[in-house]
């Protein structure tokens, strides 16, 4: 179970491989597609069960991720489980 899940746009990887080393640094578990994923792994039931799993959702906003249907769809499953969101 990790502790936060990053929620972003791929034209926020950058920004989004920063976040998530700062936050590993202070000493949470996160699930970040970018490396969390492995090789031949179901992407879309991955990011499913990671969310459901995680205690948090960390949501990268940002004119790219407002317009994601994808994270639109993973911040909606998030408050359909009642995860915290943090933006």
């Amino acid at each position: 179970m990790s502790d936060i899940f990053i929620s972003h746009s791929t034209r926020n990887n950058d920004f989004t491989r920063w976040l998530a080393a700062q936050l590993r640094e202070e000493g949470f578990n996160v699930w970040v597609d970018l490396d969390s994923i492995r090789d031949g792994e179901r992407w879309l039931r991955s990011i499913q069960d990671a969310i459901e799993q995680c205690k948090a959702v960390v949501l990268v906003l940002s004119q790219a991720s407002r317009d994601s249907e994808w994270v639109e769809r993973e911040a909606l499953l998030a408050m359909d489980l009642a995860k915290w969101l943090y933006v």
